[in-house]
């Protein structure tokens, strides 16, 4: 038994039909009918009784739906932990856009080593100078480098 297979059960359930819980789940009718007909040889019982007036629960099916119904609501909070964790993750980054200045490399390779075992994402952006300043602007990046020689010769 899958989780998309219980959801699209309830889906059924909820809109009283295959055919509408197959369009609101972006799904084919055929689809969503074998995953049904799959999930009920799984469990050997029918959770539906289908005829020309539509569908109706069987017994089994009330208590797979109530049932379902708890599950999906630990499974939707198991998912959003899933997120919060990633987003935690995903939160600590450094970028940094830079014209050619080798002792950001340098700077930059040593700051990697350093913090290796860290869950931080590193990225190094050699490029341009108009595109160094677009990334500060856009802020697509936390720091920005520019070599301006004219200045360094006053």
């Amino acid at each position: 038994m899958k989780i998309e297979q219980i959801r699209q059960v309830l889906s059924i359930y909820q809109s009283g039909s295959i055919n509408k819980a197959a369009h609101h789940l972006y799904l084919s009718q055929p689809n969503i009918s074998n995953s049904l007909k799959s999930l009920e040889r799984e469990l050997q019982q029918k959770i539906f009784i289908r005829s020309h007036h539509g569908i109706e629960l069987t017994e089994f099916g009330k208590v797979f739906v109530q049932n379902a119904q708890g599950l999906l609501k630990y499974a939707d909070q198991i998912e959003a932990a899933a997120k919060d964790f990633s987003s935690a993750k995903a939160a600590l980054s450094f970028s940094v856009s830079v014209s050619y200045l080798l002792f950001a490399q340098v700077i930059f390779r040593r700051m990697m080593e350093k913090y290796e075992n860290a869950t931080v994402n590193f990225r190094y952006n050699q490029t341009s100078v108009s595109e160094i300043v677009m990334d500060v602007h856009d802020r697509n990046v936390e720091l920005g480098l520019i070599s301006i020689p004219t200045l360094e010769k006053k």
